[in-house]
């Protein structure tokens, strides 16, 4: 009994861990759109493979990185 409630246990705790991670990406997500920010680079439309966007997405984030460090 004590090794299945401890497993619940840590079950329960990592819901919660990516229950908050999910809601502190969607806060992240809705400052970029107060802003005007678009989630996607404009020449994505959704018909792309999972690479192609894997790595558009990686870049546009990685330029967003570099302006917000320009900024400070």
């Amino acid at each position: 009994d004590f090794c299945l409630s401890r497993g619940l246990g840590d079950v329960y705790k990592r819901q919660k861990y990516d229950i908050a991670y999910a809601e502190a990406q969607n806060a992240y997500a809705n400052l970029f759109a107060s802003m005007g920010i678009d989630d996607f680079a404009p020449d994505l439309t959704g018909r792309e493979g999972v690479e192609t966007l894997t790595s558009s997405l990686a870049t546009l984030w990685q330029e967003r990185e570099a302006a917000m460090k320009l900024d400070k």
